[in-house]
């Protein structure tokens, strides 16, 4: 009896140990869907990120970036934002056109409406390997 209880009350201690491990860790601000996309800055907090690949009959043509921000300091923003597109040797193969976001103090863009999308259409759209997101104050 008191070996059942004891062993009993160790294979209830593994179990606990084995699942206190588990424990569901607090979400990160940003939910990056691809490691393929590089981003810092002091101004925002990028809370979503995806990247596409458009294929036209099996061949990459376009490559779409999809962001949201949140105005992390505390006063209104006036920003210009852009990717740059990198191949897998980390060589710069574009640079997109520079985009006009206005964020003001605390805002923090939602999925409700459409992400903010910049892309890339061009003859070296297959070789894009990741991007970076560049946030610039105006």
């Amino acid at each position: 009896m008191k070996k059942s209880l004891l062993l009993n009350g160790t294979i209830l201690f593994v179990i606990f140990l084995f699942f206190s491990g588990c424990l569901e860790q607090p979400a990160t601000e940003t939910e990056n869907q691809s490691n393929d996309i590089i981003f810092s800055s002091d101004l925002v907090d990028l809370i979503y990120s995806k990247i596409d690949y458009i294929k036209e009959e099996n061949s990459i043509v376009s490559v779409e970036i999809r962001y949201l921000f949140r105005n992390i300091v505390d006063k209104d923003l006036n920003l210009i934002v852009y990717v740059n597109f990198y191949d897998n040797f980390d060589n710069l193969i574009a640079k997109s056109n520079s985009k006009e976001i206005n964020l003001i103090k605390d805002y923090e863009e939602t999925g409700v409406g459409p992400a903010n999308i910049i892309s890339y259409t061009g003859e070296f759209a297959y070789k894009v390997d990741h991007v970076e997101i560049v946030v610039e104050e105006r």
